[in-house]
């Protein structure tokens, strides 16, 4: 017997081999503001360099000939080895791959649809390297401050990175895009379904005033699947929400991933806010609700560079409810969620069990063992906690049979039969 005293179970991605995972976990609580874990303030002391300071001085300590410029020279170093080194690259993905001509390919080989496009590339006798040399010229900084990126919660800052989908690409694409819960063009799940957006607050503590709809400053931005509305509520606590039917991004023409602004008159000038969270109201196409982009300003024509996005609620992986076959499709929201396609726990999600639970860990000893559902190509491991913070691999089961993980392995399964725990 293993003792768990609490059990986070922590998702962990760590072989992902070809399109999307399907049912995972994720943490289980409201769809409002979630507080960071550390509850003090992280602001710098009086005087300390600011962002730009300390990466200038890195850099150009690095790069600079009267201060060794320690990159060069290990490059050319480096460099006289690399003709003769062959290079492999394995899965790389390729964005909008299949509206390059992805798609076309599949229909010709009387293939159901294309995903995604990834390409295996081997490079030989790579040549002319030697007189590639590092400089900087960094001119700005973006400061963010990273130490309260700890929000507990699914990671969405993928819509908060100030990088946008090319316009009309794949709406379910997880380089760029979060898709959203929803089972059909008219059933999506409002606010349970929702990202929620931390602003942060001004130098001395005070809310942003995000401009709305006006003359004097941008209005709010979206990246969105082109055939949705999607709606924003905003609030200063993350507990109170003001809902407007006016803060609605309308639905352009095109297909895919598309950008629009809030048009509606009716929408305030400006107001008040810490946290956003956004979501789907209206569907009139497919089934993807999805969300690349969402962008603020404040009534000074300034970006508000958000602090962290967290959400959808991954409520499908914990449901109860299976796909209807297997084989189903890994990327259907009325079943699974979608994660984005990189392996290791920066991408885990988390699921607070409520209290201490004795769970299962072998078939062998108990008759239900952890299970799981997903995408059939893709190896998913999970962790255990009994604070949340500091966690135990659990272990998962190779494409081969083996198992990897904390505990030995007896027949391919852990010999562990039971853990304590209240999140994993």
């Amino acid at each position: 017997m293993i003792p768990w005293t609490s059990m986070w179970f922590r998702v962990l991605v760590l072989a992902v081999m070809s399109f999307l995972p399907a049912a995972i976990l994720w943490p289980v609580g409201s769809a409002s503001g979630q507080p960071p874990l550390f509850q003090g303030s992280f602001a710098c002391p009086p005087g300390s360099p600011t962002g730009q300071q300390v990466g200038q001085g890195l850099l150009s300590a690095l790069s600079d000939p009267q201060k060794g410029n320690a990159l060069n020279t290990a490059w050319q170093k480096a460099a006289a080895s690399i003709p003769g080194t062959t290079i492999n690259l394995n899965r790389v993905h390729v964005p909008d791959g299949c509206a390059d001509g992805g798609s076309d390919f599949c229909t010709a080989h009387f293939l159901t649809g294309c995903s995604f496009v990834f390409v295996n590339m081997e490079v030989q006798n790579l040549t002319g390297l030697a007189p590639l040399r590092f400089t900087t010229n960094l001119q700005s900084a973006n400061q963010r401050n990273v130490a309260t990126e700890s929000t507990r919660g699914p990671d969405a800052s993928v819509i908060i990175d100030r990088v946008f989908g090319k316009e009309g690409s794949n709406a379910a694409d997880p380089a760029y895009a979060v898709v959203l819960p929803g089972s059909s063009p008219s059933t999506h799940n409002g606010v349970n379904g929702a990202i929620v957006i931390d602003l942060g607050t001004k130098p001395d503590g005070s809310f942003f005033t995000v401009c709305g709809v006006a003359s004097t400053c941008p209005a709010p931005l979206i990246q969105a699947d082109n055939d949705d509305v999607y709606q924003f509520d905003y609030s200063t606590d993350g507990t109170h929400w003001t809902t407007n039917a006016a803060l609605q991004f309308p639905t352009p023409s095109g297909s895919g991933l598309r950008t629009r602004s809030l048009t509606n008159s009716k929408a305030p000038a400006s107001f008040q806010a810490r946290f956003v969270r956004v979501y789907g109201v209206v569907g009139t196409g497919g089934n993807n609700w999805s969300i690349s982009e969402l962008q603020f300003w404040d009534t000074s024509k300034n970006p508000i560079l958000a602090k962290s996005a967290t959400g959808p609620l991954p409520y499908e992986i914990f449901d109860g409810q299976t796909a209807p076959k297997a084989g189903w499709n890994s990327a259907d929201s009325n079943y699974s969620v979608v994660l984005p396609h990189k392996t290791g726990s920066s991408v885990a999600l988390n699921i607070d069990l409520g209290k201490v639970w004795q769970i299962c860990g072998s078939n062998a000893l108990c008759p239900h063992p952890p299970r799981i559902e997903a995408d059939n190509d893709d190896t998913y491991m999970f962790d255990y906690s009994i604070d949340g913070k500091n966690w135990t691999t659990y272990g998962y089961m190779d494409q081969g049979g083996t198992w990897h993980g904390t505990f030995s392995g007896v027949g391919g399964t852990p010999c562990s039969a039971l853990v304590h725990s209240r999140s994993v």
